[in-house]
């Protein structure tokens, strides 16, 4: 399309020309000298047909972007053109104006953020990394729980449990043993977890009903991580095991964790409403074990409640579902929803406005946006 002041009064037809849509390097300039005053060929040609060859026809010259307008034109004349703007062929919009391999990395990296491949983690080889994706992905926060003063109704000491050479799990019957000779309910040992994750937790704390009706998974009150001397990766453990369960077991059930030696070094893991997990380190053994078994007794007995349950005093916990539940009037689907019925620019205006949040947000960048 090629656009004059004049050749555009003579056909009123002609659209207004939008140079701001264009970068100033897409438009090219032409001198010419095309008088309006008489008739002539440059003009007849002009008029017959506004997209004339500028060169052959109209004897135009192709201006350079450094030249000054004043260098070719000292006092332009009235009723004459002498300078004509090319547009480009074809319009494209500032904001589609992005090469093929930009628009195949943008499409790259959408995929990776919206369709990525679920990996399977195993709840032993979980380290610092993984455990701070788990807890930015569920926006959950751990910190400390201070409670004093429980009273322990009872007159009977729990021994300390004695740890041999061999491995944890090499004292699976000895340890079950100690559970259930110090009244920690029915346990159920060495299940498998499958959600998401591989592996299992040591024992897990069920009804005798679920394990009738092999419903073990869907029937957990707690899960126990045993080990001879506690280190920072069984804390993460536990708390990837708690969180598992937790989505899996019944809705009336809200699961906790405990990290234990089965010695003096006993450690309680729970959620609470403002997406804080806290943990509690029981003062004794004694202690540790009357809280647990209280709870224990406390959640069978009341598992038709569906408000929170107490822990220790004061504590309450809840269910992590609870933490993204959604308005019932909620009803506005997500944009990749949609892709099969938008077209190739929508999704792709789309996908660059998501880049340019996640830019936003990303510390190294959002100075730029200052």
């Amino acid at each position: 399309m090629r656009l004059s002041m004049t050749s555009r009064m003579l056909s009123k037809k002609k659209t207004h020309p939008q140079f701001e849509n264009f970068a100033s390097f897409e438009l090219t300039l032409w001198k010419v000298n095309i008088s309006f005053d008489s008739p002539n060929d440059k003009r007849n040609a002009l008029e017959a047909d506004p997209k004339a060859d500028i060169t052959t026809k109209l004897g135009g010259e192709e201006l350079s972007s450094l030249d000054s307008i004043n260098e070719h034109f000292d006092k332009p004349v009235k009723k004459h053109v002498n300078v004509i703007v090319e547009v480009p062929a074809s319009f494209t919009p500032p904001y589609y104006y992005i090469t093929q391999d930009a628009i195949t990395k943008i499409h790259e990296i959408h995929n990776k953020l919206f369709h990525q491949t679920i990996e399977t983690l195993s709840i032993s080889k979980i380290n610092t990394e993984t455990y701070q994706l788990l807890m930015n992905h569920l926006k959950l926060k751990i910190e400390t729980a201070d409670f004093d003063n429980i009273l322990i109704h009872s007159n009977v000491s729990s021994p300390a449990f004695e740890w041999k050479d061999e491995s944890e799990l090499a004292h699976k019957d000895e340890y079950l043993g100690w559970l259930r000779d110090n009244n920690l309910l029915n346990l159920y040992k060495n299940p498998l977890l499958p959600f998401n994750v591989h592996g299992g937790t040591d024992i897990v704390a069920v009804d005798e009903g679920g394990v009738a009706i092999d419903l073990v998974p869907e029937s957990i009150y707690a899960v126990l991580q045993l080990k001879k001397k506690i280190e920072r990766k069984h804390m993460m453990q536990v708390v990837l095991e708690m969180v598992v369960a937790d989505i899996f077991t019944s809705d009336r059930r809200t699961v906790f964790g405990i990290l234990s030696d089965l010695r003096n070094d006993w450690r309680i893991y729970w959620l609470e409403s403002d997406r804080k997990i806290k943990a509690w380190k029981a003062p004794s053994r004694d202690i540790a074990v009357y809280v647990i078994s209280t709870l224990l007794c406390e959640s069978s007995s009341k598992d038709n409640r569906e408000d929170t349950l107490p822990i220790i005093p004061a504590a309450k916990r809840v269910k992590l579902v609870t933490l993204f539940q959604m308005d019932e009037d909620y009803d506005i689907a997500r944009m990749e929803d949609v892709y099969d019925v938008m077209s190739k620019e929508e999704i792709l205006h789309h996908k660059i406005g998501i880049a340019v949040e996640m830019i936003k947000n990303t510390p190294s960048f959002s100075s730029m946006f200052e």
